[in-house]
């Protein structure tokens, strides 16, 4: 199976519409604001050791 738009990135209010994202996040008891925090906090994990990297 092939995904149109593989190549693109999926933006959180696109996740956010994704029922099967929905379905795994209410099994595990994850609220949109829980996500919302872990990407954030991720995403300025990944910019920080990039940024390391080129000093």
């Amino acid at each position: 199976m092939t995904y149109p738009d593989a190549d693109r990135e999926l933006s959180y209010e696109s996740m956010l519409t994704d029922p099967l994202i929905r379905l795994v996040m209410d099994s595990d008891g994850v609220t949109p604001q829980q996500l919302r925090v872990l990407l954030e906090a991720t995403a300025q994990a990944v910019a920080a050791r990039k940024a390391a990297a080129t000093d």
